[in-house]
């Protein structure tokens, strides 16, 4: 009888050895980098178009709250021109009077990153107003099609890649976030 001690030499051992898992991480690490690095920039204008998209719809709400509140109007006025080459855009909050003759909520407008714009058709001219009932009083913005009618604001990536759309319906007031023009 016969008793072997050490396997035989000719058996073939399984598994990977350092080097090939070495030379597959190190591949999937540059494939990773790259998609990271190519789509981050898309990442970034979907994240920041959407904050600016949820901050004005906010700010609409906060006027509208007010204006029911205070049993006055309230309007948002849209602002372009306010910085460096004409990019930046923001709006004010302004109470009571007409637009254009309101005291102004803050001293300063809020300024929407700079990349994240308003759709170049707007301008300083623009409004949306809600009177003491919190309906839409006065308007200037464009009209979408669907039913009640809302008022919207396009806001977008300067690439045009990221649209929001913050709509406020024209008979109550309420304040939406769509990704499909109205």
């Amino acid at each position: 009888m016969r008793v072997l001690i050490f396997p035989p030499l000719t058996k073939r051992k399984q598994g990977f050895t350092l080097v090939e898992i070495s030379i597959v991480a190190v591949i999937a690490v540059i494939i990773v980098s790259m998609t990271f690095f190519t789509t981050r920039t898309a990442w970034l204008y979907v994240s920041r178009v959407n904050v600016a998209a949820k901050r004005l719809a906010i700010d609409l709400n906060r006027a509208q709250q007010s204006a029911i509140g205070k049993r006055t109007n309230f309007y948002v006025q849209f602002l372009d021109n306010l910085g460096v080459g004409n990019t930046q855009y923001g709006y004010q909050i302004y109470e009571g009077g007409t637009v254009g003759s309101g005291t102004a909520i803050s001293p300063a407008p809020d300024i929407f990153d700079k990349n994240v714009v308003i759709n170049e058709d707007l301008t300083s001219n623009y409004y949306i107003m809600f009177g003491a009932l919190g309906q839409v009083f006065l308007c200037n913005l464009r009209v979408g099609s669907l039913a009640p009618n809302p008022y919207y604001v396009q806001l977008e990536s300067p690439d045009g890649s990221e649209v929001r759309y913050v709509c406020a319906s024209s008979a109550t007031g309420y304040v939406s976030i769509t990704q499909s023009a109205p």
